[in-house]
């Protein structure tokens, strides 16, 4: 059974506007047939052949025609199709208000690489997703993470990579404190991993140790000074690290200082949230990697911290389940922590990960910073941060970078969006190097959250880490990496594997327009049944077709002989307006005759002599001869 709900919303594709707009004009134009034929068919019956010629008339001559008649029954017959006419006449502007919408979105799922026409030529590959009124409703991530790639007006929506293919590396060659932790990709050394300097100042360098019985995992532990503070504070949270040969030669990828935030964001305090999806190309070998970096930030100038706002900020972020009392191993690290603020010393504390395929870092960092003119206690800083990068897919690719510069040292091309942007040429990491092409760099989108998770300029552990802002991220998490992951790839990897659904609008109509469309076609095929089965004659065609039947202008084959019956004019005669003198205008046929007005003495006539009474088509005399042919008159007319 068909929905009532849905009668009158549009359903049913009829490909365009155009083809909606034939179909209700032929709605119209089949109900006009009705009246036309149904109000013929009451004139027929009723026997009023005037009122059936007024039916072609203009509205003003219909409207003289009631008046003549005193508004009678025949009048009213008349008005009524009047008035009928020109509500009919709109039949097809009613059909298309009915329009609910008028469109249905058809969805056609296409692989990337067929829209190229339609990308953008210089894509964005920033985002920032900003809640400054902390109403987590009114942000939409989808939006968001799908905008500025495709031109305006292309409607579109993209589909989560269901296999993003094989994950190529290779075993450490050594334990993780002599590598570092690293995702290791070829024999030769070429890695990407955490940065080895986040603990590292101009002053000092926390050493790493590795963690009991593990050869993939580190930790460090440090006092600073407190006039090491602010440089340890601006060390940025979430660094990736390339080797691409051995040991010495590293690079850390780069922070485009020019348009990406978290240049700065990164550094200092802050709480944030960014996720990236970059590419590192070593010859025809391309690896594409996710990097999630979560940044929270307490800070107070006076008093310190208080100790629950310690407490509860490391449980909620170093307890494997924070929804539980605290554990023992996250009591040692508050406690921890809470002895270097009551003793007004500074911290870094921290631990590396190794897998497979991913490494990850956290780490808890208590900051005394001093005022760099005065030397004095200038504020306190409790910074967690945690980064995570894992490999999501090795391919080959069909052509290798070439050098973005002809470089005499060793260089890489640093690229953005999928387009290469510039080289590391003037900064190489080892200039005594010969000259050498390592490779490209592709941070190819990029997404930050700031006033989600927390407002890291609080002292209070609620603000600066807002548990239902982490809530709302982490239940979204899975569709955010999905959607990041399908831009990163599109723009800065292998278009075939990412799919787009197209949404396209099509020209719709619904069942209730159907209806009304198929109705007058009943009613016309009603009235052509009608008026087939009833003998109209006259009442069926035009005053022309009487008047060349009445008048013998037409074959008698196409009259039966007789005057009885009116068929269509195979051959309409050539009828033209002629004027015989300034008050007397007449109709002249191709043959020389004349459709005249007979009067009263030809009707007398006709009574009396049936037979022999002169048609209609008068045969001028050699007088209106002379007049139709006389110079002026021809120049008259």
């Amino acid at each position: 059974m068909l929905d009532t709900s849905t009668f009158a919303h549009s359903s049913l594709a009829v490909r365009d506007n155009a083809v909606k707009n034939v179909i209700f004009k032929a709605a119209a134009i089949l109900l006009q047939f009705f009246l036309t034929q149904v109000f013929a068919f009451i004139a027929f019956k009723w026997n009023d052949y005037t009122a059936f010629l007024m039916f072609s008339e203009t509205l003003a001559q219909k409207a003289f025609f009631a008046i003549s008649r005193s508004f009678n029954s025949r009048a009213l017959l008349v008005l009524t199709f009047a008035v009928l006419a020109v509500a009919f006449g709109f039949y097809d502007t009613l059909l298309w208000a009915l329009d609910s919408p008028g469109y249905i979105t058809q969805r056609t799922t296409k692989p990337a690489s067929s829209l190229a026409s339609n990308l953008l030529q210089n894509p964005q590959y920033i985002i920032s997703i900003n809640n400054p009124s902390r109403h987590l409703e009114d942000m939409n991530v989808d939006e968001a993470i799908t905008s500025n790639i495709f031109k305006p007006g292309f409607n579109f929506s993209l589909q989560a990579i269901e296999n993003i293919g094989p994950r190529d590396t290779v075993l450490s060659p050594g334990n993780i404190t002599e590598t570092g932790a690293r995702i290791w990709l070829d024999n030769e050394g070429f890695s990407v991993g955490l940065d080895q300097g986040f603990a590292v100042t101009i002053k000092y360098a926390c050493p790493m140790i590795p963690l009991p019985d593990s050869l993939t995992s580190q930790a460090w532990k440090c006092t600073v000074n407190n006039t090491d503070a602010l440089d340890t504070l601006l060390n940025r949270v979430g660094d990736v690290q390339v080797w691409w040969y051995g040991v010495n030669n590293t690079e850390l990828i780069q922070v485009e200082r020019k348009d990406n935030p978290w240049q700065s964001l990164g550094a200092g305090g802050g709480t944030a949230v960014m996720k990236q999806i970059f590419t590192i190309t070593k010859g025809r070998r391309r690896h594409t990697f996710l990097e999630t970096v979560l940044k929270i930030t307490m800070i107070t100038t006076s008093p310190p911290f208080e100790d629950s706002d310690v407490t509860d900020l490391i449980r909620r972020t170093w307890s494997p389940d924070p929804s539980q009392p605290i554990d023992n191993n996250t009591q040692a690290f508050v406690d921890m922590a809470l002895q270097y603020e009551h003793s007004n010393k500074s911290l870094t504390f921290g631990v590396n990960l190794e897998e497979q395929n991913s490494v990850a870092s956290s780490s808890i960092e208590l900051l005394n910073v001093l005022n760099s003119a005065s030397g004095d206690f200038d504020y306190t800083v409790l910074r967690i941060g945690s980064v995570n990068i894992t490999l999501l897919r090795s391919e080959d690719i069909e052509d290798a970078p070439q050098p973005f510069i002809d470089c005499s040292v060793a260089s890489t091309n640093i690229a953005t969006g999928g387009q290469v942007q510039s080289s590391n040429c003037y900064k190489s990491f080892d200039p005594l190097q010969n000259k050498t092409f390592m490779g490209q760099v592709d941070t190819s989108s990029v997404l930050i959250f700031t006033n989600v998770i927390g407002d890291g300029t609080s002292s209070k552990s609620v603000a600066s880490f807002n548990q239902t802002g982490y809530d709302w991220f982490k239940t979204r998490e899975g569709r955010i990496d999905d959607l990041l992951t399908a831009r990163g790839v599109l723009l800065g990897g292998n278009k075939d594997i990412v799919h787009v659904t197209v949404l396209q609008n099509v020209a719709a109509v619904s069942y209730l327009q159907i209806f009304l469309t198929v109705l007058p076609l009943a009613l016309a095929l009603f009235a052509w049944i009608l008026t087939l089965l009833s003998p109209m004659s006259y009442y069926q065609h035009s005053l022309l077709a009487a008047v060349a039947t009445t008048t013998h202008l037409t074959p008698s084959s196409e009259r039966s002989g007789t005057c009885k019956k009116v068929s269509t004019l195979r051959n309409p005669p050539e009828l033209t307006l002629v004027r015989l003198s300034d008050e007397h205008t007449v109709i002249q046929t191709a043959d020389g005759g004349m459709v005249a007005h007979m009067g009263e003495q030809f009707l007398r006539q006709r009574a009396l002599h049936p037979m022999d009474s002169p048609i209609a088509v008068h045969t001028p005399t050699k007088q209106e001869m002379q007049i139709l042919m006389d110079p002026p008159f021809l120049q008259a007319i």
